[in-house]
């Protein structure tokens, strides 16, 4: 494995890495969210609790990257707070799932939030027999972002 020189770069009030992460719509999340839309008409109401669903530990971890393609959304109280663990189905979900729309093929991230679209798109139509798989660290792409910040002269494997 190659090692690569980089500086790292932390916020100095906070100490939280400044990086962005593209992700990519792979055809281990769109299983996923086939799952969760068997769930969802097997309970006759739109809630997914994710310890309803046998996950893996990976798939665990990349459920909730269906929300910064907008195929999920925190379900919410009546008093607007999210209920941990609890999720719902966009329309878009449906959408997709039904071809009638196609999705950015990745989405850059920060700090858990939606920054940008890829412009290229996909149908589910794309996954219809693959393995579903997700994206192992050394894919994902990143961008450091600056600011209020200090360098971390320490060398890391990335």
């Amino acid at each position: 494995m190659k090692k690569l020189k980089k500086e790292l770069i932390f916020c100095e009030h906070c100490g939280a890495l400044m990086k962005s992460w593209w992700h990519r719509l792979t055809p281990g999340l769109v299983d996923l969210l086939f799952r969760a839309i068997d769930l969802v008409k097997k309970n006759q109401e739109n809630i997914i609790k994710k310890n309803e669903i046998c996950f893996t530990v990976s798939e665990n971890c990349n459920f909730n990257k269906l929300r910064y393609f907008g195929l999920i959304a925190k379900h919410r109280d009546i008093d607007d707070c999210p209920i941990e663990g609890e999720f719902v189905l966009t329309i878009n979900a449906g959408r997709f799932l039904r071809g009638e729309i196609e999705m950015p093929v990745r989405v850059k991230t920060y700090r858990n939030e939606l920054k940008e679209k890829d412009i290229k798109t996909v149908s589910v139509s794309h996954f219809y027999n693959l393995v579903p798989e997700f994206d192992k660290r050394s894919q994902f792409e990143f961008e450091i972002h600056e600011g209020n910040l200090f360098i971390h002269k320490q060398n890391k494997l990335i």
